[in-house]
């Protein structure tokens, strides 16, 4: 009886660890609609269970459903007309390369030209 107590004890200690490393995956998903102003979001977990908590993302994808073209940045946040372009009904998915250092992305920034507008879903995790 003793061994069969230990058994389930163990076995709920490895559930219990499993779920938590399942937790750990943080997403961040956001519509957003873009103008001549910078948008400048970070990455915070809202879609896991409300931790909230910041983290640099690994994946990134950005659908563009507005009638114009966005400018996309990833680096710094302050998006410009130089930055990557999203034409209207276009999407893109972009993935970290660890190779270049850091852990992610730790936000982005989007931009319309002027006096234009454009709704952009933007989903990434880690």
């Amino acid at each position: 009886m003793r061994m069969s107590r230990r058994a389930l004890m163990i076995m709920g200690a490895l559930a219990l660890m499993g779920g938590a490393v399942y937790a750990t995956g943080l997403y961040y998903s956001e519509v957003i609609s873009a103008s001549q102003a910078n948008t400048a979001k970070s990455f915070s977990d809202n879609r896991s269970g409300g931790s909230a908590a910041a983290f640099d993302a690994t994946t990134v994808m950005f659908s563009n459903a507005g009638p114009n073209t966005v400018y996309i940045d990833l680096r710094d946040t302050t998006a410009t007309t130089a930055d990557r372009v999203l034409k209207a009904g276009e999407r893109f998915t972009e993935e970290w390369d660890p190779r270049t250092g850091g852990d992610g992305w730790s936000g982005y920034g989007a931009i319309c030209a002027a006096g234009e507008t454009a709704t952009v879903t933007v989903w990434a995790d880690r």
